[in-house]
């Protein structure tokens, strides 16, 4: 059985149903996911408060880590390797897209 990837569901979403585009609408298609995918019984508007809730923690979590370098735990800088290890076993030159930028402007 072949998982399909978060982001190729949420691209349907928006493809085809304009609602999910607006940024109002994107908490609550993030509790429909939640209750599509673990089925959790849970009211839509609890998940919508469960989501908001998530996503501030997640905000706030950055927002310390990115100005306060002495509470990154010790993988903070992997995302960057992990990033250009993907996009090479993918096929792509690692850091294409800075490339390409960079090209656009001369």
């Amino acid at each position: 059985m072949t998982r399909v990837s978060t982001k190729s569901i949420v691209r349907k979403k928006l493809v085809e149903n304009p609602y999910w585009r607006e940024r109002a609408n994107r908490v609550e298609l993030n509790a429909r996911f939640i209750e599509g995918e673990f089925h959790t019984g849970l009211d839509i508007p609890v998940l919508e408060r469960l989501v908001n809730r998530c996503l501030g923690i997640d905000r706030a979590w950055r927002d310390i880590t990115l100005n306060d370098k002495s509470l990154r735990g010790d993988d903070y800088g992997d995302k960057e390797v992990l990033e250009q290890e993907a996009q090479t076993e993918l096929g792509y030159t690692p850091m294409h897209q800075q490339s390409i930028k960079k090209l656009e402007t001369l």
